[in-house]
């Protein structure tokens, strides 16, 4: 049979410079005493829960009336969250929209237009020609084909 190691510890003072004490202990007394503390620290867990209000807090002890009640108010609240974020997406989205000094969402794409080109066969009427001379010289830039313009009725 081997020695089994033991530990020495120390307790001292540095600011007095004295040695205030010590034992000593082996592995299996470190055991032993973690053991028992574990012990202790449970049954003061459970005398606390048992022995206080305490344990009306915990969600295993509640009568079942009050657990459907309390199961009844989580889910209306959760409804309520769930249609208040909505009523809130849409004043969001009103605000934004409504806002005229916001940037765009997405990029200007107006140059990037292909010319326009006509929609039937049919030939262009009088005030059409009259209206899209009037829109060039305010200043709007309305892309047509030169066979567009020049076709004649």
């Amino acid at each position: 049979m081997r020695k089994r190691p033991k530990y020495k510890v120390r307790i001292y003072d540095e600011a007095h410079l004295v040695d205030r004490g010590g034992f000593t202990i082996s592995w299996p007394r470190v055991v032993f005493f973690g053991l028992a503390v574990m012990v202790v620290l449970i049954g003061v867990g459970i005398g606390l829960v048992w022995a206080t209000p305490v344990k009306k807090l915990l969600p295993g002890y509640m009568p079942p009336a009050q657990r459907a009640q309390t199961e009844e108010a989580c889910l209306k609240v959760d409804s309520i969250q769930e249609l208040y974020k909505v009523h809130q997406a849409y004043l969001d989205n009103l605000v934004k929209v409504l806002n005229t000094e916001r940037e765009p969402d997405v990029p200007d794409t107006a140059g990037w237009a292909l010319p326009l080109v006509p929609d039937s066969l049919m030939v262009s009427s009088e005030i059409e020609r009259e209206f899209m001379k009037k829109m060039e010289q305010a200043g709007y830039i309305i892309a047509v084909t030169k066979e567009y313009e020049e076709q004649e009725e």
